[in-house]
């Protein structure tokens, strides 16, 4: 009953912009459209390529469609969050490489400057201790970096299983 009243709603506000123009809308023709409408959107593919691509499930489908809408939706959107992670996994892992080269990049200038022999010794014992400092920045980079490719590397096995075994179709 209430879908029934959304529905004059929908129809009121017709008339209403309508009546400027002298048209009237028809309800019983409005609801044949509607019903006929929501029965071609409510189906599986539908549901499911939805989901995959992000959009919100606005719950329009009702019985004895809205199950097999509503599981096909979930699957897709199940995937259009994992492919999210794998973006963000994959921005992790550019952001990691910049960084890596940029430290490798600080340190080769610090190894060319202590190179200078007229330095004094307490500016050369700061350069190498600056230097293992970026050593070990640049290990714990290279190490989250491994991290991130391994769970990229899982997210993606992930989504071709869910590709794989979730077609609304079958």
């Amino acid at each position: 009953m209430v879908l029934k009243e959304l529905k004059k709603t929908r129809i009121n506000k017709h008339r209403m912009a309508c009546a400027e123009y002298a048209v009237k809308p028809n309800f019983s023709e409005y609801l044949q459209g509607y019903d006929k409408g929501i029965r071609e959107f409510c189906q599986p593919d539908k549901g499911y390529h939805r989901g995959l691509n992000g959009f919100v499930n606005n719950h329009v489908c009702t019985a004895p469609l809205r199950q097999a809408y509503n599981t096909a939706y979930k699957k897709g959107k199940q995937i259009y969050h994992l492919e999210r992670r794998i973006t963000n996994v994959r921005n992790e892992i550019d952001d990691n490489i910049e960084r890596k080269h940029n430290l490798e990049h600080k340190r080769y200038h610090l190894e060319k400057r202590l190179i200078n022999e007229s330095l004094a010794k307490n500016v050369r014992a700061k350069l190498v201790y600056r230097i293992h400092k970026l050593g070990d920045r640049i290990l714990h980079t290279v190490d989250y970096l491994n991290v991130s490719e391994r769970r990229l590397s899982d997210l993606i096995h992930e989504a071709k299983e869910l590709k794989l075994y979730n077609n609304p179709c079958e």
